[in-house]
C-alpha cells in the first residue's frame, strides 16, 4: 500500500487523505505490519484527514487510539460501510 500511496501523492502540494479500510476479515496484527503502519504514519500521518475502518472487533478501536499518536486526522471504527462512507462525506 505504501508505494501506491507514495505514487498517488507525488506532485500534490498539500494532500488531505480520506481513507476507508475494510478490516472486517482481519484476524490480527503482526509485528511486521505494525512496523509498516508506523512508517506510513511517520511519512504521511499529518496528511490524513479522516480514516474510517469497518470492523466489529474491539481491538481495532484500541489500535486506532495508538495510531492517533502518529496520524493527524480523525480515526473512527464502524460496523458497516454505509455509516463509514456517510462519515467520510461529512468531512468534505
Amino acid at each position: 500500500m505504501v508505494p501506491m500511496l507514495n505514487s498517488a501523492l507525488e506532485g500534490v502540494e498539500h494532500p488531505k487523505i480520506d481513507c476507508l479500510m475494510d478490516a472486517s476479515e482481519l484476524q490480527g496484527w503482526e509485528p511486521r505490519a505494525a512496523w509498516d503502519d508506523f512508517k506510513l504514519g511517520m511519512a504521511h500521518g499529518r496528511q490524513f484527514n479522516r480514516i474510517a475502518v469497518i470492523s466489529d472487533k474491539r481491538w481495532m478501536k484500541v489500535a486506532g487510539k495508538v495510531g492517533s499518536w502518529f496520524i493527524g486526522g480523525e480515526y473512527k471504527v464502524f460496523e458497516n460501510e454505509a455509516d463509514a462512507m456517510a462519515w467520510l462525506r461529512e468531512g468534505e
